[in-house]
């Protein structure tokens, strides 16, 4: 069976550990990869070749938003962040992302997310 190859982009490696913990816990058929620069993220999508990535709306001096129009239309993206604010939900869907995700605040929301990753997958598909 192939994995779902996502990519994670976030600069806070404590997020990056989580991330890695919970797809391995709740999604053994996602191929997780995750990096911390949008440099990073650019040196491995050509070789890696992600079905989704994940993007953490704030990135230190990066933005979220800068990157959705560079990948808008190639490859799927969600936004990961700590703040629920519709108005940020709208800006990113109107900017290209496929959803917006609030960052699980408990380990058992990976659960949750990844299960939407792989329906969100299966979609951008037909």
């Amino acid at each position: 069976m192939n994995k779902l190859r996502v990519m994670l982009l976030d600069d806070n490696p404590a997020e990056r550990e989580l991330a890695e913990e919970g797809a391995r816990e709740f999604a053994p058929s996602i191929d997780l990869l995750t990096v911390g620069t949008p440099a990073e993220a650019e040196r491995n999508i050509v070789r890696f070749v992600p079905a989704v990535v994940l993007i953490d709306l704030h990135l230190g001096k990066w933005s979220g938003y800068d990157l959705l129009p560079q990948l808008q239309g190639t490859i799927g993206t969600i936004i990961l962040t700590t703040a629920d604010d519709p108005t940020q939900a709208d800006r990113c869907r109107a900017a290209g992302a496929l959803d917006f995700w609030v960052k699980p605040l408990r380990f058992s929301g990976f659960a949750d997310l990844y299960r939407r990753i792989h329906e969100l997958a299966a979609s951008t598909k037909k």
